[in-house]
């Protein structure tokens, strides 16, 4: 509206008022907006007509504004949902707002606040409105840098359709998954009985919370709001269950399979070089398609890749440093504070769970020490950007937060001779980190939880067959399309930087099954203890 054409007749409304209105109206906005929480859209009147209705008469026509008429059209339906499914209005807030406006803000809220939610809200725009035209003054606000969409692929208008898509295929599995199928799935891959079912358990204990949401609440349009937030903020893939491994185990499930069937299915299909990995080589459609998203995503640099030294690790644990006397004048042989301590008692060997001892043990352990095992095991090594600049590829790697290192190892266990390290022989631990998924930020659901031990000296011998390992599961939700041309590219790829690799080692996560010795000096005492199992 026209601030400076305020008609002075009707008490109340005049431009220092309005200026008031307009500085409450953003200052609200800021106050209920969360960074990273989700928008949505929602089916409505018309708002404008509603707005203009508030007004009496004899001011009325002053606040007819294409400006403000198109910001209520495209942003005054937006709404917030809650941890119980309640929509609350994004915009009409019932703080203090000047009293000539407050029928106006309560009947937007009101309507907006019944009005059936209809799609998650994306927009590309740096400011929602046009704050000022000339002289004039309109509704407009400042979205904050995390509600701005910026994905180069699919334009917000696209990934908002992809939404609408996502929650329609959720309706139709969720008629079609009973809870206590779902919930058998969880007990099933809870238990470990099947082979690497840590991949699978994220999304089925996603699964199982959004059927435990729904049911919590009778009302239809609280169960629809609650699918509607799982939809916004699903992990890649979550929302297509019955077109994924999660969808067959809950199909043997529900035909009432025995387990050995259902297991021996399962099994075949998680094998590492079938899961989440293209089968076939790419066609040529799929390849100009890479081309064009590669190039779109300026992420050719990104695919060169090499291996890690300990300084590119986020760590749990380093040794802390020691400090040597230099042997010279009077003092010289005198051990400083922070020296290793000398080792005057040694505790046998206890079995200790990876939590217990991520928790209880690291936090005073001042040297660590693997008995390098026979047996092969999840022998694995950490690899990063040779390019650090080049753009982010992985789900856990962000533009305003870099974490470009992503870890390997080989589907058929490997032994230490081929890490370089010899059987049977105690090997200092350098650090002991979490995955990559998990330096940054909140636990991420399609990962599985994962601790490293980098052992010194050891390395990949066999590194040359290992292909560039860029696999699909592991890479943002833009590659998925074109996952074969990727698959296919990796594995003419060699990873660079061997000689100077620091950061190999053994990996521990709920299905590692070999027992590993590690013994842990701390305050003169050397701690012996078994690693067998994960929690």
């Amino acid at each position: 509206m026209n601030s400076q054409t305020v008609a002075s007749q009707t008490p109340g409304f005049n431009d220092r008022e309005y200026a008031d209105f307009l500085d409450e109206f953003r200052h609200h906005f800021r106050d209920r907006v969360v960074s990273g929480v989700p928008v949505y859209t929602t089916t409505h009147g018309d708002l404008y007509e509603l707005y203009l209705s508030q007004y009496p008469l004899s001011v009325r026509q002053t606040y007819r504004c294409r400006a403000c008429e198109h910001f209520i059209r495209n942003y005054g339906g937006l709404v917030t949902i809650d941890d119980h499914g309640i929509a609350k209005p994004l915009l009409w807030s019932d703080g203090y707002i000047p009293s000539p406006h407050v029928p106006v803000i309560a009947a937007l809220r009101e309507a907006v606040a019944s009005a059936p939610v209809n799609g998650v809200f994306l927009s590309e725009a740096n400011v929602w409105g046009q704050p000022r035209t000339g002289v004039w003054t309109h509704l407009a606000v400042t979205p904050p840098a995390a509600m701005i969409y910026k994905k180069p692929i699919l334009s917000a208008a696209q990934k908002m359709a992809e939404k609408r898509e996502d929650y329609r295929i959720m309706v139709t599995a969720l008629h079609e998954l009973p809870m206590s199928v779902v919930t058998t799935a969880v007990k099933l891959l809870e238990a470990e009985t099947l082979y690497q079912s840590d991949k699978l358990l994220g999304v089925a204990k996603w699964l199982q919370a959004l059927l435990n949401a729904r049911q919590s609440y009778s009302g239809r349009r609280q169960q629809d709001n609650l699918l509607w937030r799982a939809v916004a903020t699903a992990p890649a893939g979550f929302c297509h269950p019955r077109s994924s491994m999660i969808g067959t185990l809950l199909e043997d499930i529900a035909s009432g399979m025995v387990f050995e069937t259902v297991k021996t299915r399962f099994d075949a299909k998680m094998h590492p070089l079938r899961y989440a990995r293209p089968q076939a080589l790419p066609s040529a459609g799929n390849i100009t398609q890479a081309e064009k998203i590669i190039e779109t995503l300026g992420a050719a640099g990104a695919l060169q890749r090499r291996y890690a030294t300990l300084a590119d690790l986020e760590t749990l644990w380093v040794p802390p440093p020691v400090t040597r006397p230099t042997g010279k004048g009077i003092f010289g042989n005198l051990k400083p504070k922070g020296a290793a301590k000398r080792i005057n008692l040694q505790v046998g060997s206890t079995p200790i769970t990876c939590t217990k001892f991520i928790r209880t043990v690291l936090p005073t352990a001042e040297t660590i020490e693997v008995l390098v095992p026979h047996q092969a095991g999840n022998w694995t090594a950490y690899v990063t950007a040779a390019n650090f600049d080049a753009p982010p590829i992985f789900q856990w790697d962000h533009p305003d937060r870099r974490n470009p290192v992503s870890w390997y190892l080989y589907a058929a266990l490997t032994t230490a001779r081929d890490w370089n390290l010899i059987p049977h022989t105690w090997c200092p631990v350098d650090a002991v980190i979490r995955r990559p998924p998990e330096w940054y930020e909140n636990r991420m659901e399609q990962f599985s939880e994962g601790m490293g031990l980098i052992l010194h000296g050891a390395k990949d011998t066999r590194y040359k067959g290992a292909g560039g390992c860029l696999f699909p599961s592991l890479l943002k939700s833009e590659f998925h399309a074109i996952r074969a041309t990727i698959e296919a590219y990796s594995q003419t790829l060699t990873i660079s930087g061997i000689d100077n690799a620091t950061a190999c080692g053994m990996s521990f996560d709920s299905a590692t099954k070999v027992p590993v010795s590690i013994r842990v000096a701390s305050g003169g005492t050397m701690f012996e203890y078994t690693l067998d199992r994960w929690d």
